[in-house]
């Protein structure tokens, strides 16, 4: 691991929402959807049912679960794919049908979308991160959208190298 206390002096604006994008060009992955049938997750979620504090909570968004693992953590590797498992239940347990899109946020601005998955109950995918966004405080935010409403899962990377 690479150190943490060496901070490159903080973009504003414009500059910021450019380097940003230009980190993220190449970010995303290509992934698939697969139903679980009682399989135990391979590793427990990062983040349980977490909205946006930035906007509204989604209508009738209290009526499921969604959650995003990764057994790599918050510190993803230029390249090496980062793998990701979003999941989808009713408060019973039942899996949901949805579909999930990504957001790469820089400073709390989003700077780059991807993806538009379909899914049922899991989703499963590898995203690469590329060498320009090693050292930058990004936010990874799956964005899980199911008949039951909305969800945002933030999860918060500095991508090393």
């Amino acid at each position: 691991m690479g150190p943490l206390s060496t901070r490159r002096a903080p973009a504003s604006g414009a500059l910021a929402s450019a380097l940003a994008t230009t980190a993220l060009a190449a970010a995303g992955g290509c992934g698939g959807s697969s139903q679980r049938s009682g399989a135990s997750a391979p590793s427990p979620p990062a983040r349980s049912g977490s909205t946006s504090p930035a906007g509204p909570a989604a209508p009738r968004s209290g009526r499921f679960i969604a959650t995003l693992a990764t057994p790599a953590g918050p510190h993803p590797k230029v390249g090496v794919k980062w793998p990701i498992t979003i999941y989808a239940r009713t408060r019973g347990g039942r899996p949901l049908r949805g579909k999930v899109t990504y957001q790469f946020l820089f400073g709390g601005a989003i700077v780059a979308r991807r993806g538009h998955h379909r899914f049922t109950g899991s989703f499963h995918d590898r995203l690469d991160w590329p060498s320009r966004s090693v050292g930058l405080p990004l936010t990874f935010r799956a964005v899980v959208s199911t008949p039951l409403g909305q969800r945002n899962l933030d999860y918060p990377v500095v991508v090393q190298r």
